[in-house]
This record gives C-alpha cells, sequence and structure tokens, in this order.
C-alpha cells in the first residue's frame, strides 16, 4: 500500500462505518491534484474513496446532498454511499472521508473529438441550470468579488517567490528551476499590466457552479461524460468563468496551448442548452488569463504548506500564459465569437475527410494555398486541390513578432510538414522567403557551443531558440537521465549545434 494511503484504523474504521462487507482490495489513485483517492474492491461492491484536505465536511456534506436532485435533471453524477447512520461525510481521527460509486472510463485531454467539447459544453450548461433551480436548496447567490489583482502586487508576490527559491538553504532542481521562470514572469507582468482587466470587464450573470469542472472530474464513455465528479468545491461565481477556466484546463494540447477549435465546439455545446453572453466570455477569458499570470498558487503550496503534490503544474501553468500572453486577441476572439458553429464546421469537414486529405498531402509534398485565417500564432490556409484539408503554418508569433505574416488572402506555398492527427491539420512549413527569413545572416557551425532558451517541450524533445525566429531540437534520448526541470520552458540551457540544414531549415542540438 502506497505511504500516504489511509492508515490501516482509518481504513478499519471506514470499513465498520460502511455496509462494506470485507474490503479485497484497495489502490491510492495517482492522478487527482488536490485530494487523495483510492479504489476500493468490496463485497458489496467496488467504491471511490476520497480523503477531504482541504474542503469544510459540512458543506461537503449539503453538495453530495444534491446529487439526486442533479441526476434527475440530467446531470451525470456517481452516486454517494451513505454510512449505517446515514451520514454522507464519515469522520474519525480527525479525518474526513465519502464514499461514491465507481465509475469506469477515462479523461481523453486535449485529444477529444469535437463531439467530446461539444458534449462536455452541453454537460455543463446543465450543471449551470439545475444549480439554478429555486427549489434545490442552495441560499440565494450573493456577488462574488471580481477585482483583478494590482500589478504592483503581483510583482511583489512573484518576488517573494523568487526570493525563497533563490535563497533555499538546500537548493533542490525544482527551486532552480522556478528562478528564470520567476524572472520571466515578472518581466510578463510588467510588459502586460496595462492590459490588466478593469472594473468595466464584467465577466456576466453568477450562480452556484461545480467550482472544479476540469478534466480529471469529468470520467467519459466513449463519446459521453459518464460522470462528473468531486462535487466538494460547489461555489458562487461567473458561468463565464467556469468555462473558461474548464476549457483551458480541458483544452490544453501538450505543446501549451489552447485548442480553440475545441473551445469553439464546447461554446456551440453550452449554447445549445443555455444562453450565455459572448461579450462576458471574452472578458472572462481576460480575467483567468490576467489570473494565471498574477498568481503562483502552486508555489503557495509548495513553500507555505508545504507540499510538492502541484510542482509539475507549476511549469505546465508557465509555459500556457506565456503562449497566453502572446496570443491574448486570439484567445479572447475564440471565446468571445458570437456563433461558433462556423468556426467549427471546417474543422468538422476536416475530420470527415481526413484519411483522404492525408494520402493526397503526403509528407515532404509541395503545397499552395490561399490564407483563409490569420492569428497571432499563425496561419490557417485553404490548400489547392483539397477543399476540405485544414492547412496551418505555425509562425510562432510569440518569437516572430508577427514580422510579415501572410494576409488574409494572401497566396502562400510551401511543404507539408507533418499530419497533425490530434487537430485534423495539415501543418505547413511556409517559404520562408515569403515571409521573413532570419536564417540568412545564420553563421552558426556544427561544433558550436551556444546559449539559448527552451522554448517548448514535446515527446520527442525540447526546442531551444538561439536567436529570434532560430531554434532547434534537443532530442529527448540526449536528456533524459539530466533533471528535468533544467529543461523546463523558459529555462536557459547551453548546448552545442550538432547538425545544421538550412534548406529545411533546421538545427538539431545536443547537451553542452
Amino acid at each position: 500500500m502506497p505511504t500516504d494511503a489511509p492508515k490501516p484504523a482509518d481504513l478499519d474504521a471506514i470499513a465498520a462505518a460502511y455496509p462494506l462487507g470485507a474490503v479485497r482490495e484497495i489502490r491510492y489513485l495517482p492522478d487527482g491534484r488536490m485530494n487523495r483517492n483510492w479504489f476500493l474492491d468490496c463485497d458489496q461492491g467496488r467504491f471511490a474513496l476520497k480523503h477531504l484536505t482541504d474542503r469544510d465536511p459540512a458543506a461537503v456534506a449539503r453538495n453530495l446532498g444534491l446529487l439526486k436532485r442533479l441526476a434527475a435533471e440530467g446531470v451525470p453524477v456517481a452516486p454517494v454511499l451513505a454510512t449505517s447512520a446515514g451520514e454522507l461525510v464519515y469522520e474519525t481521527a480527525g479525518n474526513a472521508y465519502y464514499l461514491c460509486a465507481w465509475i469506469d472510463g477515462t479523461h481523453p485531454g486535449a485529444d477529444m473529438s469535437l463531439a467530446q467539447a461539444r458534449h462536455m459544453g452541453e454537460t455543463i450548461a446543465r450543471i449551470h441550470t439545475a444549480l439554478a433551480a429555486p427549489d434545490l436548496g442552495l441560499p440565494a447567490p450573493q456577488p462574488v468579488p471580481t477585482a483583478a489583482v494590482d500589478p504592483e502586487a503581483a510583482l511583489a508576490e512573484t518576488g517573494r517567490f523568487l526570493e525563497l527559491a533563490a535563497n533555499s538553504p538546500v537548493q533542490d532542481d525544482f527551486d532552480r528551476a522556478a528562478v528564470p521562470l520567476l524572472h520571466d514572469r515578472r518581466a510578463l507582468i510588467a510588459a502586460h499590466a496595462h492590459l490588466r482587466p478593469g472594473p468595466a470587464d464584467s465577466t456576466g450573470p453568477e450562480g452556484w457552479t461545480h467550482g472544479d469542472c476540469q478534466d480529471f472530474n469529468l470520467i467519459w464513455s466513449a463519446d459521453r461524460v459518464e460522470a462528473v465528479i468531486d462535487w466538494d468545491r460547489i461555489r458562487v461565481g461567473s458561468y463565464a468563468l467556469e468555462l473558461v477556466r474548464a476549457a483551458a484546463w480541458q483544452f490544453c494540447t501538450p505543446d501549451a496551448r489552447i485548442d480553440l477549435d475545441k473551445v469553439a465546439a464546447f461554446l456551440t455545446g453550452y449554447r445549445a442548452v443555455r444562453p450565455i453572453d459572448p461579450a462576458d466570455l471574452a472578458n472572462a477569458a481576460r480575467h483567468r488569463w490576467w489570473r494565471m499570470l498574477a498568481h503562483c498558487w502552486h508555489l503557495d503550496l509548495h513553500y507555505n504548506r508545504p507540499s510538492t503534490t502541484c510542482d509539475h503544474l507549476f511549469f505546465e501553468d508557465h509555459r500556457l500564459i506565456t503562449w497566453w500572453s502572446a496570443n491574448l486577441e486570439a484567445v479572447e476572439a475564440a471565446f468571445g465569437a458570437p456563433d461558433a458553429s462556423s468556426y467549427t464546421s471546417r474543422t468538422e469537414r476536416a475530420e470527415t475527410h481526413w484519411a483522404a486529405s492525408v494520402r493526397a498531402l503526403p509528407l515532404e509534398g509541395r503545397v499552395k494555398g490561399r490564407v483563409y485565417r490569420r492569428e497571432r500564432f499563425g496561419i490557417f490556409i485553404d490548400l489547392d486541390g483539397c477543399p476540405d484539408a485544414h492547412g496551418f503554418a505555425d509562425i510562432a508569433g510569440a518569437r516572430c513578432r508577427h514580422r510579415g505574416l501572410p494576409e488574409v488572402g494572401a497566396r502562400v506555398s510551401g511543404w507539408v510538414r507533418q499530419h497533425n492527427d490530434r487537430n485534423f491539420q495539415i501543418t505547413v512549413r511556409l517559404d520562408w522567403a515569403a515571409i521573413h527569413d532570419p536564417w540568412g545572416a545564420f553563421t552558426g557551425q556544427e561544433g558550436d557551443v551556444v546559449t539559448g532558451t527552451v522554448t517548448k517541450a514535446v515527446s520527442i524533445g525540447v526546442f531551444v531558440a538561439i536567436g529570434e525566429c532560430i531554434e532547434g531540437l534537443v532530442p529527448a534520448a540526449d536528456i533524459e537521465a539530466l533533471p528535468s526541470a533544467v529543461w523546463a520552458v523558459g529555462a536557459s540551457v547551453r548546448v552545442r549545434i550538432v547538425e545544421v540544414d538550412l534548406a529545411r531549415p533546421r538545427l538539431l542540438f545536443a547537451p553542452a
């Protein structure tokens, strides 16, 4: 049994309090982000056991008492088991637990389909509608303060954590990796302080919400949500803010971007059940971005609790907030689109005809087309001869400063770089002469040792930028034995140039 599983005395007490029979198996579930959870296989069935570590047991018991009514309103839930005494939350030896039926399923993450994204939106809309029922028994919602953190306060908090990381008596890999990212965070806050949401940026109507609609709290079976779990945090909040938070968790890709096509499908699903103002969603996106930028809650856990359970999320969120800051307008345009159905139709066609597009557009093949959409992070292209293909050229807007980006309607050419079956996109590397060629003045040679900044971490390795729009790959195999924190996004690293291919253009690096 894991060292952080309940003490045997707790388990015996739990088994005695609930009508479980003999407990044949207990297995710790590591996927949760805050509380601790276990799978129980007992004579009376299979259950999920949750140990509450940061919630008021009385409030959780009230929330769990709502689930039967929510299920009757069409919200998929995991039934809660009461103790023999009728208690929904069991307290023993200073600990609080509850049990619910075990639901088999998956957590699809950002790889979910557009249909799943729509269904997720529908599900959250049903939650909001059900929790708003006046006879549910919840108190009347009271206004919640939404004022954005002052930039000076944000800088002060980030500076405090920077001091803790830099001056830790026993500095470890986490501290060393956090220091350059916190310097970056302070620079981001200072550079974007003028974009902080103001009092007029309303996030719209408030009401009772689930409070934690993130990927691990949605259990899927095929294309449907089988159960929404973890109702510990039901609270009053902005509906728009809950949608933006859920989307930012659910649709964050492995390379730390929000999949805006999935966002559009998600909002289309929500609006099929209940209305929401696009302006409120755009404002909510700004508020969520600023909150993530201004507040490092993970470091509060790490240095003040102390708890390391969310350390990895600090690095993931920093990568996301760096991308989000560079693509603020595109994100708000996606959330604030008045009708997302047209936004998704092209991607749906691309998904339907994906196999044919891959056959017609082989890797390394030359392509031409016309730009139909332009964002700070790249351009979307109608590819000649393949009307159902979804072409995308990553211009890396944060690094290239949007310089020379082709306008909507412009003709472009290039070659097929990747078949992205996660987004059903044909990734195109444009002919650099058509936009901006930073490689013309590049003089680096194989064997040179240079200093760069980690810009992206993917399954095949990490990308390191050594100049504006000039970056190369350090293969995963070359760094797997090294501390991962050293190669976190934003870290300054020294690399040796192994290969220079100006025809592609492409660089291959190795750790120096």
